[in-house]
């Protein structure tokens, strides 16, 4: 039902009804399905189960509202044979293509474009959505309902913008995919999270190709890059291991040239952006470990301009972790003091990290130990437990 939901959705809005109407009509579908499956079990096509039983549901809608003013132009919804509508037999791909650039119409504040993706066709929860944008879940859900209200009431429908204006509008579509990217990079064991980094190359391949912008051969680029190193993330047991001690061999070299091939198309189009430059970085660090070319201030200078292009915490200790590699530990350890204290896992690593290099062995354990209570990940707590404690005893010694 997850991995459905934004192509089921994608269907009803096809279908005619508006995105207020095709989200109620999906709900009460999931909810029979929730209680019927489980009895009569999983049918031989879900996908066309759930749309049908959505369709019926939207019909009855629409029935019970004409009661109160008669429709004059029924939707096409109501025309079709439901038993009849084999949901596989959709263009899927394309309308959930629509169903995005349905999010930045112009209508829609630009602000609340790439959230309002991320529920209405990927599933994220107010909460998520509100934890990634630092604001509270009611805010994010009122302005997600006011947002759906718009498109309603304006009777906008999916369609794929102009030539002249699909630029302007595609930088919302990849923000949101790199969301549902990282997500799912975010826990690699876990298939569930692994089917969101697939879905997200899927989507994004469809939108370069829609569109052969420069970005977003560069988020695509990105993704392959890190799904290229994917199964040397984790040991045979689940332990996490660093991009500096991971297994090469067990890199996919098909998808690092494809990956290359994205970049170097990219950048002859001379227009450059962040997911170009996170992609570059990628390859920067991949080119170094297959080369044994360090090229850590070439790193640094990429970090620069990713950084001024687009600020955020993440990515500014990227830059500092690079600076330590290319400067030395102490320039990288004051501009860390310069961010104050995080409430955040990669800050304290990094900390603790810094803080073995200088020497000062009392300072990374209390850093290490922060980390370690902000890591919600147990493969994280333990290498920060094993690496960190390896470190402090070489040091001793």
């Amino acid at each position: 039902m997850r991995e459905g939901y934004g192509k089921w959705l994608a269907l009803l809005i096809h279908g005619g009804l508006d995105v207020t109407s095709a989200e109620d009509a999906l709900s009460i579908s999931l909810g029979r399905a929730a209680t019927i499956w489980p009895e009569s079990g999983v049918p031989d096509n879900p996908g066309a189960w759930i749309i049908v039983v959505a369709r019926r549901a939207a019909i009855d809608m629409i029935r019970r509202t004409s009661r109160e003013s008669p429709l004059t132009d029924a939707p096409d919804l109501i025309s079709a044979e439901p038993m009849t509508m084999n949901a596989e037999s959709f263009p899927i791909p394309d309308e959930r293509i629509r169903l995005f650039y349905l999010c930045t119409h112009p209508a829609i504040d630009q602000s609340i474009q790439t959230p309002l993706m991320l529920q209405l066709i990927l599933g994220f929860s107010a909460e998520a959505i509100a934890e990634f944008y630092c604001v509270s879940a009611t805010q994010i859900s009122q302005r997600l309902v006011r947002a759906k209200r718009k498109l309603r009431d304006a009777g906008i429908r999916p369609t794929i913008p102009s030539a002249e204006s699909i630029p302007e509008r595609s930088g919302a579509v990849l923000d949101a995919l790199y969301a549902l990217y990282g997500r799912g990079w975010e826990r690699p064991t876990q298939s569930d999270r692994l089917s969101l980094s697939e879905e997200a190359i899927r989507l994004t391949t469809w939108v370069e190709q829609l569109t052969s912008l420069p970005e977003a051969k560069g988020l695509l680029a990105f993704m392959l890059f890190n799904e290229a190193r994917r199964n040397s993330r984790r040991g045979s047991g689940g332990e996490f291991i660093p991009l500096e001690d991971q297994d090469i061999t067990a890199w996919d070299r098909e998808r690092i040239a494809q990956a290359e091939r994205l970049l170097h198309e990219s950048s002859q189009l001379r227009i450059l952006g962040r997911y170009q430059l996170e992609a570059a970085i990628q390859s920067a660090h991949v080119s170094r470990r297959l080369s044994g070319n360090p090229s850590w201030r070439e790193l640094c200078k990429l970090y620069d301009a990713l950084v001024s292009n687009a600020p955020s915490r993440a990515l500014a200790l990227g830059r500092i972790a690079a600076l330590a590699k290319a400067y030395g530990p102490e320039r990288a350890w004051n501009e860390l003091l310069d961010y104050g204290d995080m409430q955040y896992q990669p800050y304290w690593a990094l900390r603790a990290h810094l803080a073995v290099e200088k020497g000062d062995l009392d300072e990374a354990q209390r850093s290490a130990e922060r980390a370690q209570a902000l890591s919600t990940e147990p493969a994280i707590v333990d290498y920060l437990t094993e690496r960190f404690g390896a470190r402090y005893n070489a040091r001793s010694e």
